[in-house]
């Protein structure tokens, strides 16, 4: 009897369910002032990162095994001049965006299914305007884990 835990693609590659929990979710502690175009949002208050592959000094996901995940994103983002565009980024491609916009207090959010391997980088980067602010309260999110892991 197949074992229902397996999946087969047509290219013969076989994903399964983890054998280890790979899962993240970090918040913003504090207000966020002033991010730069083309820098990393840090979500340095971290709830959980089963597998260490979240670091929470740089807001950086370091996949730790292959496999297919799910990352989601969550800002608010405060009373400023120019719109904001929060981006989900892995190895420096774009792979998801959401969109703020300006002179109002608005939150934007974004989530996204990858095939990604070990070593990839995730991370979510502020682009296109300086001096973005995001808000703490626990309203800015950043999380993911595993959904099925890649046969070796």
């Amino acid at each position: 009897m197949p074992n229902p835990g397996r999946v087969m693609s047509k290219r013969t590659k076989m994903y399964f369910a983890p054998e280890e929990t790979i899962v993240f979710s970090a918040f913003l502690s504090n207000d966020i002032g002033a991010i730069r175009v083309n820098q990393n949002i840090v979500f340095d208050h971290v709830y959980v990162n089963d597998f260490n592959g979240y670091h929470s000094t740089q807001g950086l996901f370091i996949v730790p095994v292959s496999g297919i995940y799910f990352f989601t994103f969550s800002l608010l983002h405060g009373y400023q001049d120019n719109p904001v565009k929060p981006v989900l980024f892995k190895n420096g491609v774009i792979v998801a965006q959401a969109h703020s916009e300006l002179r109002q207090y608005e939150q934007s959010s974004q989530s996204v299914i990858l095939k990604v391997e070990a070593g990839d980088e995730i991370y979510v980067r502020n682009i296109e305007y300086s001096n973005v602010k995001y808000l703490d309260q626990l309203l800015c999110s950043f999380s993911g884990f595993i959904l099925w892991q890649k046969q070796a």
